[in-house]
């Protein structure tokens, strides 16, 4: 291997490690925004369709709104399968076509 191969190679994973970073930093923003409301002494935000706390759970998997746009990203049944078996990226594709990913 040719040492601009190899620096290209390494650019490359560094690259692509900063976007997993990046995509578990809004994951993390995303868990704590969703629950900013009990550090404030808040009523949780509600959701518009159903009328129910807009929990990480309920728009990530629950909410009849999003199941379109969740289908074309994961078919998973609880939080820790999507956590532990859905790639970062995927999560944060889907929060972004959503709209949710502003919001964070």
């Amino acid at each position: 291997m040719t040492a601009a191969k190899a620096e290209q190679d390494l650019i490359s994973n560094l690259q692509s490690r900063l976007k997993v970073i990046s995509s578990l930093s809004v994951l993390y923003c995303l868990i704590l925004s969703s629950n900013q409301h009990l550090s404030c002494n808040q009523l949780p935000p509600i959701c518009s369709v159903c009328q129910i706390p807009l929990t990480v759970q309920h728009f990530m998997l629950d909410c009849p709104q999003f199941t379109v746009n969740r289908a074309k990203y994961f078919t998973v049944s609880s939080l820790k399968d999507l956590f532990y078996h859905v790639n970062a990226h995927v999560i944060v594709d889907f929060i972004k076509d959503i709209g949710f990913y502003n919001h964070l």
